[in-house]
């Protein structure tokens, strides 16, 4: 059934779709993780993760043990515009490890990609007893064996990918590196830049170029392997890189624990510059006591402690 499915898609150009799910994450029940590892010239790895909080598990067979079925199907396109896959696959991850704490259920699969490309990768993932299903597209880069893709950050107690490239404060992580480029260090370049605010969609506005210099620069060795263990103590990121005469490599980020999400009072005033006027923005940074101003703000305009 996954097959035929598939077959019929196969001329469905992703330039005539509808992608406005790629940023409406809300409204999906499921939503799996990706990260590309390119391991030849050849072909690469689609490593994939959902959470088991997400899967409906349900009784089957004669030991009446509780189940997942996840289909993971994908096609690989030269471009938005290609009506026809030059590679397509499919796999079925069956789960029997039921538990009531949400864990990452974690699989691969290889498929064609041949350097020196670029390429899209579309990718479903359905679940089978709920028969709901998520999309994906992602931009394969395969042009160079220095590219971002030809790294993959791991844990370091069993290897796996950790899909993601911000760090905690304490966090040890394995960097591997699949290019085939033999060598004993990996350069660091290490930037600590803070960003002003985004300019209002009204405005008109050129942002400046980013200033590609870094900060400061080290190496880290790598074993024979590919392999990098790295950690990262200072807040800012961090581009890793074979070659220091090329701009190609990988970016790990350093940003306080709780990224995304927003904390601190220092962090929550900043954001108000969007609704508020010239007089009432300098009012809220010249107060000392950057949480009662953040209060007091939210109660005068919402009137109320609950409206605010």
């Amino acid at each position: 059934m996954l097959f035929f499915l598939l077959a019929c898609q196969s001329t469905n150009k992703i330039s005539n779709q509808n992608l406005s799910y790629s940023y409406r994450k809300s409204e999906n029940i499921l939503h799996p993780q990706f990260a590309v590892q390119h391991i030849s010239s050849q072909s690469s790895l689609i490593h994939f993760a959902v959470s088991t909080s997400e899967l409906l598990y349900v009784k089957s067979g004669e030991s009446k043990a509780f189940t997942a079925r996840v289909a993971l199907t994908y096609r690989l396109l030269t471009s938005y515009d290609a009506k026809q896959a030059i590679d397509t696959g499919s796999m079925l991850i069956i789960d029997k490890e039921f538990s009531d704490k949400a864990n990452l259920l974690i699989a691969k699969t290889e498929f064609k990609a041949v350097y020196p490309n670029n390429y899209i990768l579309e990718l479903v993932v359905q679940d089978l007893n709920r028969n709901i299903s998520s999309k994906s597209i992602i931009s394969i880069y395969k042009t160079s064996f220095q590219t971002a893709q030809n790294f993959l950050l791991c844990d370091t107690t069993y290897n796996q990918p950790i899909f993601r490239n911000v760090l905690k404060k304490d966090e040890f992580v394995n960097l591997k590196y699949t290019g085939g480029i033999k060598q004993p260090k990996l350069f660091v370049r290490y930037y600590n830049r803070q960003f002003p605010l985004p300019a209002p969609a009204f405005s008109t506005y050129t942002p400046k170029p980013f200033e590609y210099k870094a900060d400061s620069v080290f190496s880290l060795p790598m074993d024979t392997s590919g392999f990098a263990k790295i950690h990262f103590g200072k807040l800012g990121f961090y581009h890793l890189q074979l070659d220091t005469n090329s701009k190609e490599g990988f970016t790990v980020f350093r940003f306080n624990d709780e990224f995304p999400f927003l904390t601190a009072p220092e962090q929550l005033v900043p954001m108000l510059r969007f609704i508020t006027t010239r007089q009432e923005f300098d009012d809220l940074m010249a107060q000392a006591d950057k949480k009662k101003a953040i209060d007091d703000f939210w109660i005068k305009n919402g009137g109320n402690n609950e409206r605010a």
